[in-house]
């Protein structure tokens, strides 16, 4: 290896070092930054989580009381908890109901506008109702998930900068070894060219 070969070497180590350094730093960031904003949302909204005792056997599944039991009694500050609420407990309320939000709507709208009853008519009061709590639920269910989205995305990043960081001191430890280990231009002269300096 001759000396130019070898420092362009060297300077490739130390810009692939440098860059990423900077991604596993981008992405330590970025973990933080997510998974703080969620949490602090999740904080603010004071959302307990089930306790374990009120899961009835036949309301809940093993797999709901499963995701939901770990949880029971603490405070919703963490995307895992969002989805395990989203999915296990709203949900589970929402299926129930059988029917989904435009269900629902379009029969308080055949009846209000097609029917022409009347809102104190009791049929379009419990419709009307049902139809807001469907709504409400199926809002919240998901603006948990997209909680749970964001902090699963900080999760990603971390694992991306942990990774990015690993190559990083991989790339500086290999840049030491050639700069201070292995073997200089000078001292990997051939056989064969020392042969012919030793004959002249």
């Amino acid at each position: 290896m001759n000396r130019e070969l070898r420092w362009r070497i060297l300077t490739l180590q130390v810009i692939v070092t440098i860059i990423f350094a900077f991604g596993a730093g981008v992405g330590l960031w970025a973990h933080n930054f997510t998974q703080d904003q969620v949490r602090s949302q999740l904080t603010a909204q004071k959302i307990p989580m089930p306790l374990a005792a009120t899961l009835k056997t036949s309301e809940y599944s093993n797999a709901d009381r499963a995701a939901l039991d770990q949880y029971s009694g603490t405070m919703m500050d963490t995307g895992d908890k969002a989805r395990a609420y989203a999915d296990h407990y709203i949900g589970v309320h929402l299926k129930a109901m059988g029917a989904t939000y435009s269900q629902i709507s379009a029969k308080y709208i055949n009846l209000t506008v097609v029917k022409k009853l009347p809102p104190t008519n009791p049929q379009v009061q419990e419709v009307g109702g049902l139809r807001n709590t469907i709504f409400m639920g199926t809002m919240l269910r998901s603006s948990l998930l997209q909680a749970w989205a964001f902090w699963f995305v900080g999760t990603i990043a971390l694992y991306a900068a942990v990774g990015l960081a690993i190559g990083a001191l991989g790339a500086f430890l290999a840049f030491l070894f050639e700069l201070f280990m292995a073997r200089k231009p000078e001292e990997t002269a051939t056989p064969t060219a020392i042969r012919q300096r030793a004959a002249v």
